[in-house]
């Protein structure tokens, strides 16, 4: 299964996360983006996506809102923590307006004590942009922005055998 992570906004890939997702069962790609300088991030990571023939998408923060639209416009299956799905960040990135959301499976983690990403307007958002398929959403009581190693384990595992899961009773 091939996989790409989204880091976060003035974040780089974390070699941890990419290990946890490997010793999971995906082949893990990541690029590191300056989301402030390039604009066109989400055009290179959809390039990047369909090049390297990506299954699923993982995504923190603005790597979860870059992850949310990529998995919406491609048809694809995506595991968002955190994501910063109520920002604007239209003087950052460009995103496309003719976006058909396709996801198929999407499972989405909050943390509860989140003091940058309000978990409550996600979830608002989340309710208004439902596509129809399956969809997720988890908070996670003990945790904040930053989600640390073991947890990220928990839930990479709980998104591939929710999928697993999901793909057999389809």
């Amino acid at each position: 299964m091939k996989a790409i992570y989204i880091h976060g906004l003035d974040t780089q890939p974390n070699l941890e996360k990419i290990e946890a997702m490997e010793d999971s069962g995906f082949q893990t790609s990541a690029l590191h983006l300056n989301y402030r300088t390039k604009s066109d991030s989400f055009e290179i990571l959809k390039k990047f996506i369909k090049t390297e023939k990506i299954e699923f998408v993982v995504g923190s923060s603005m790597g979860g809102f870059l992850g949310y639209w990529l998995a919406a416009d491609m048809g694809l299956p995506c595991l968002l923590l955190n994501p910063a799905l109520t920002f604007d960040y239209s003087n950052q990135l460009v995103i496309p307006d003719n976006i058909n959301d396709s996801c198929p499976f999407r499972f989405v983690v909050m943390g509860a004590k989140d003091d940058i990403v309000d978990p409550e307007q996600s979830n608002h958002f989340l309710e208004l942009h439902a596509n129809g398929g399956f969809q997720r959403i988890i908070s996670a009581s003990w945790m904040g922005h930053i989600v640390d190693t073991y947890s990220f384990r928990e839930f990479i595992t709980w998104f591939k055998y929710s999928y697993l899961s999901y793909v057999q009773s389809c």
